[in-house]
């Protein structure tokens, strides 16, 4: 199942509501392959490590650059700035299935995602095999729960 689930954890994306609960280092909410804290340019204080995406907005609701600006890369840095900010009317954070057009998780949208040309086809028989019997609500429910920190 971890197999899969690696595979097919590329397809979740975050929807920054208020950010509390997002944590800014650790969650995939930038990129879908690595937290922040994999892609740093230096160390980080374990105090700037605990801290969540609402944090870096300052008191006009702009991301405050100064905490963070010099520890990524500009490529991570312009795709920081593609995300909407945090602010409490937005609501709370959630996730959506960025691999289909209308955000919602299909068995078709997983099985094109897992669908690898290069691969053995392991990946795909493994996803029958171990989550077939189990509704696919669940599956999804579990997968979800297991991205929240």
């Amino acid at each position: 199942m971890g197999s899969i689930w690696e595979k097919t954890r590329v397809g979740m994306r975050w929807n920054i509501g208020e950010g509390e609960k997002v944590r800014f280092w650790w969650d995939c909410w930038v990129t879908t392959s690595n937290p922040l804290a994999d892609l740093v340019t230096q160390p980080i204080s374990n105090t700037l490590l605990s801290k969540r995406v609402a944090d870096f907005v300052d008191e006009t609701g702009n991301w405050n650059w100064s905490l963070f600006s010099h520890l990524l890369l500009n490529n991570i840095l312009l795709k920081i700035a593609s995300v909407h900010r945090p602010k409490a009317s937005h609501g709370a954070n959630s996730y959506f299935w960025g691999v289909s057009s209308n955000g919602i998780f299909s068995v078709k949208s997983a099985y094109e995602l897992l669908d690898d040309p290069i691969g053995n086809g392991d990946v795909i028989f493994g996803v029958w095999l171990g989550v077939g019997r189990a509704p696919i609500a669940f599956v999804f429910f579990f997968g979800s729960s297991c991205m929240v920190g």
